[in-house]
């Protein structure tokens, strides 16, 4: 086989060439991904490399903050166990982190990498923060609610209402009073902080997305891929 040949992001019917070669998408983007880790000036893809661990880094903290908050609102802040304690983390703060990061990964680095250039980038951008947002911050502060919650029914740190209540019809009435009395008392003066830490996501996340768009089409994209990188991972 001759020293050149087509390049293409996705397998094609359409190239007749016996020159061609053909790539599928997971090759195109583990070929970026080594030509990224293998750059020269660093600081010319510093976003690319450390873009979506840095946003799993302060994802993780704004997390555990809203987490401990609502630790002392059930009291939990002194009261339960270390391991306690630490559960509420791994369910709150490092679990929905680690889908988010992987999420991120996959749906929009990826994407990045295979896309061709009619297609919708921005588009592809605004649903990502929008799903890093559900992923990474709403859907752990509901849980950080729930758990702690229930972590206060276990070590009796804060008055709930009696569980049993929901097994009879005729005290449902007396335990949604009670509860609906306890998620007024203990998210009283949260919601702007949980705000604050959605807002924080919302600009780091598109300031991310931005710079690693920008360090690909400026450095990356432009840069062409020799056959001896192709036959470190294809059989030529």
């Amino acid at each position: 086989m001759l020293n050149s040949g087509v390049l293409t992001k996705s397998n094609s019917k359409n190239l007749d060439s016996s020159n061609a070669i053909i790539l599928t998408e997971n090759e195109v983007v583990q070929l970026r991904r080594e030509k990224i880790s293998n750059w020269p000036d660093k600081n010319q893809v510093f976003a690319l490399q450390y873009g979506i661990p840095f946003l799993s880094a302060s994802n993780l903290l704004t997390n555990t903050w809203i987490n401990s908050m609502f630790r002392k609102k059930f009291n939990l802040k002194y009261g339960g166990s270390v391991g306690a304690f630490f559960s509420s983390v791994l369910l709150t703060g490092v679990f929905p982190t680690a889908a988010d990061a992987a999420f991120l990964n996959f749906y929009y680095i990826d994407f990045l990498f295979y896309s061709s250039p009619t297609e919708c980038l921005i588009c592809r951008e605004i649903k990502s923060i929008g799903l890093h947002l559900a992923i990474g911050s709403v859907i752990p502060a509901f849980l950080a609610w729930n758990t702690n919650y229930f972590q206060a029914g276990i070590y009796k740190t804060y008055s709930l209402p009696y569980h049993k209540w929901l097994m009879e019809k005729k005290y449902w009435p007396k335990y949604w009073y009670y509860f609906k009395r306890v998620f007024k008392n203990t998210t009283k003066n949260t919601f702007s902080r949980i705000y604050l830490s959605f807002s924080i996501q919302l600009i780091l996340s598109s300031a991310v997305f931005f710079l690693q768009q920008k360090e690909y089409y400026e450095h990356i994209e432009p840069q062409k891929i020799g056959l001896s990188e192709i036959k470190k991972i294809k059989s030529i």
